[in-house]
């Protein structure tokens, strides 16, 4: 019999008794359909009708878009993420499933575009019965390499999906000042804190930011 890598079953080849092979424990972890073709020296091929493996309850998520690359304070292109059975294939027959978002970026996770935080549209994901994938698009404030993770437990918890993406520096748009006593704030025009109180008289530093 001739197989493919995700086919098995407890022995093949098989020397045929009176005539007959009788394969047993045959198991393919590919979901679709299959045929089997049955050979042996000297005689006609022979193969089987379709036989179609459908894919097990989902028991994690996957990320299958490619991390994404973005300028900080602009959206990123779409990312998905799948539910799959343990062997990798998309499940679209389970129940509708709920995906929560989050990111490890320090910016705060709001659902305004104002600088310094970060958000994902929509802020949570609905796999309806019958697909397999939702997306969404995912914006942060503040540079660096944030690792987001979508996650689901209902109506079962399954295996979350992480993948780590990439904030660039954008395009400067804004001057930010910076009195003594406050810090950065990115995204605004001053700085977070309150400004110290200053002496008459008394000279003191102001930082502009771009």
């Amino acid at each position: 019999m001739l197989f493919r890598s995700t086919l098995s079953c407890v022995q093949n080849p098989l020397t045929t008794i009176s005539g007959l092979a009788s394969f047993s424990g045959m198991n393919d972890t590919y979901a679709g359909t299959m045929f089997l073709a049955f050979t042996s020296p000297g005689l006609t091929p022979a193969v089987s009708s379709a036989i179609v493996v459908r894919p097990g309850a989902a028991t994690q998520l996957v990320f299958t878009s490619a991390p994404v690359t973005v300028a900080d304070g602009k959206q990123s292109s779409s990312i998905t993420v799948q539910r799959q059975d343990q062997y990798h294939n998309p499940n679209t027959t389970d129940a509708r499933r709920t995906v929560t978002l989050s990111s490890t970026s320090s910016a705060i996770l709001s659902q305004n575009g104002s600088g310094g935080i970060a958000y994902f549209t929509p802020a949570s994901l609905t796999i309806a019965s019958g697909s397999s994938s939702a997306s969404f698009t995912y914006w942060d404030g503040l540079v660096g390499t944030p690792t987001i993770t979508a996650a689901s437990t209902s109506p079962t918890t399954i295996t979350s999906a992480t993948q780590q993406e990439t904030v660039n520096p954008g395009v400067y748009f804004l001057l930010q000042i910076l009195f003594p006593g406050q810090n950065a704030a990115p995204g605004g025009p001053v700085g977070k804190g309150t400004p110290n109180f200053e002496v008459g008289g008394t000279s003191y530093n102001v930082t502009v930011n771009a």
